[in-house]
């Protein structure tokens, strides 16, 4: 059988561009990349620079925070991040492919019976002891509210929804004081109507892409909310999705001989709430507050509500700044990542004045060992994400890593007589970065000589996008060299792992870029990773 080893190689050789030395970098007068050989000259060597590790910025923040792999019920406020008590949450991570799963849950006629909510809903109000409930879908901008107790708005502008940071969370998410959480303490819908103050929202999931939130709350907080409550709520979250995914003639037809909720039941259900949360303080409107006292006197605040001081909440300095909507446009229209990457490049080399910008995509497999009872007998590849063995593995002193690259777009302000070539271990060190990586050449080759070390003397490298990680074994089961017969011994594998760097460098000893520049760029050119390459 052929090794997993020979499958590498073949995976290096189509990456054209590459070579054992270096990663293939070479621009021409337009920009784009070129072929032929590189002289050792302009190696920007590893050992020839200093190295440093760039810090946590609010868009790599918010790229993590929108992948939907943490619970985001207790986030802590990052020091790059000042809210002053709002955050706007972002897209998704697959928000483009996701838009189409929505869109066809948009306008069913399920939405227009409110009877079969109002049936699911029912018990699960009364044994959480909360009178708002509702059912969203979120798409593009908006949050659409497509069924609501207690709430009286048909759609919030997806920067207020609480529903939205809900879409992004792992499982669950639970606010038990909305007001003094850094992230909805100024929230419009906790410092007006509602009021919410207790929040727990669960994911509409279909087909693998959460598509809306059913969520309750209350304007009083909690001091505690057990995960049974959370689990019930997964639970009627699974029923509404299985009404959503029925033809609603079958509905109909099944439902037919069955009659609604009697109003006295409704009646008594709102009375028996009444008496643990107080009574209700609103008079001819469909939004209810709650007034715990018992007095019965009216909130001050008005009923009708408005979303337009949104961005006072969240200032942002955008003269300095590219226009990310401006890049989205562009790169749809460009069709391509190819195509988006050369002009995003040369927009981001213009805006910052640097003199080559370079985004590149890299394979890299890193040799290692582990037990053979740590790695399941039947298998040969394995997600490496949440691996339990992942502190056994060994890594392999004086065994090089594979490393392939291809450059995806690249623009040049000055070129260079020769074609250029980065040395590969400067990629690496980016990639296995947690946020990317600045280097400096050193003070003693300081000068734009051949001999000194490289063409460009700052650069930063900056990985954008990186595919799931998988162990895989050297030697798959059933080859020569695979043995069953100890449990104890080692067996050599890999650790596969890939995904875009954006390179950005200047030749000349201009200022290295400010963190404020590297969360714009890194803003910027994930808007192609969104369009290309996670969709």
């Amino acid at each position: 059988m052929k090794s997993n080893h020979r499958e590498l190689k073949k995976e290096k050789d189509r990456f054209k561009g590459s070579t054992g030395a270096g990663v293939g970098v070479g621009v021409g007068a337009a920009g784009a990349p070129i072929g032929g050989g590189v002289p050792d000259s302009y190696f920007l060597r590893y050992n020839q620079v200093t190295v440093k590790e760039i810090p946590l910025t609010k868009s790599h923040f918010l790229d993590a925070y929108c992948k939907g792999k943490w619970n985001l019920s207790q986030v802590p406020q990052p020091p790059c991040f000042e809210s002053g008590g709002f955050m706007e949450p972002p897209l998704c991570y697959n928000e483009d492919s996701r838009y189409k799963v929505v869109e066809k849950y948009m306008n069913l006629p399920h939405w227009n019976d409110k009877k079969l909510f109002k049936k699911l809903f029912g018990q699960l109000k009364r044994h959480l002891e909360v009178l708002g409930m509702s059912v969203s879908l979120v798409k593009g901008s908006k949050t659409f509210i497509k069924y609501e107790t207690m709430l009286g708005l048909t759609d919030i502008p997806r920067s207020a929804s609480i529903d939205a940071h809900a879409l992004l969370s792992q499982g669950y998410f639970l606010l038990l004081d909305a007001s003094m959480d850094w992230r909805t303490a100024r929230n419009p819908l906790v410092n007006g109507p509602p009021h919410i103050k207790f929040y727990c929202g669960v994911p509409l999931i279909i087909d693998n892409v959460k598509i809306g939130i059913l969520a309750i709350f209350s304007p009083y907080p909690k001091t505690e909310f057990d995960l049974d409550g959370c689990r019930k709520l997964q639970l009627l979250a699974s029923q509404v999705i299985n009404t959503l995914t029925t033809n609603y003639d079958d509905i109909v037809a099944k439902n037919t001989s069955k009659s609604s909720i009697p109003k006295t039941q409704f009646n008594n259900e709102l009375a028996e709430l009444t008496l643990k949360l107080g009574r209700a303080t609103s008079k001819g409107s469909n939004l209810t507050l709650i007034d715990r006292d018992g007095s019965g006197g009216p909130y001050s605040q008005s009923g009708s509500f408005r979303f337009t001081k949104l961005s006072n909440l969240s200032p942002r300095d955008s003269k300095n700044l590219i226009d990310s909507e401006l890049v989205r446009k562009l790169a749809y229209q460009l069709g391509s990542l190819k195509k988006a990457a050369l002009n995003v490049t040369k927009l981001i080399a213009t805006k910052y004045s640097l003199d080559f910008v370079y985004v590149i995509e890299v394979r890299i497999a890193d040799p290692y060992r582990i037990k053979a009872n740590c790695f399941p007998p039947d298998q040969n590849k394995i997600e490496a994400e949440n691996y339990k063995y992942a502190k056994d593995l060994i890594k392999m002193p004086g065994q090089d890593y594979d490393f392939m690259s291809r450059v995806v777009g690249s623009y040049a302000n000055e070129n260079p007589q020769e074609p250029l070539q980065f040395e590969k271990q400067l990629h690496y060190k980016a990639f296995v970065s947690e946020f990317g990586i600045q280097v400096k050449r050193q003070s003693k080759h300081n000068k734009r000589d051949p001999r000194g070390g490289g063409y460009y003397s700052t650069g930063t490298l900056i990985p954008f996008h990186r595919q799931g990680s998988k162990l895989l074994r050297k030697y798959p089961i059933g080859g020569n060299k695979h043995k069953t017969e100890d449990p104890d011994r080692l067996i050599d594998i890999y650790l596969r792992s890939g995904g875009h760097l954006i390179g950005l460098f200047c030749n000349a000893n201009k200022p290295e870029l400010s963190v404020d520049q590297i969360c714009d760029i890194f803003s910027t050119i994930s808007v192609l990773r969104r369009i290309y390459i996670t969709t």
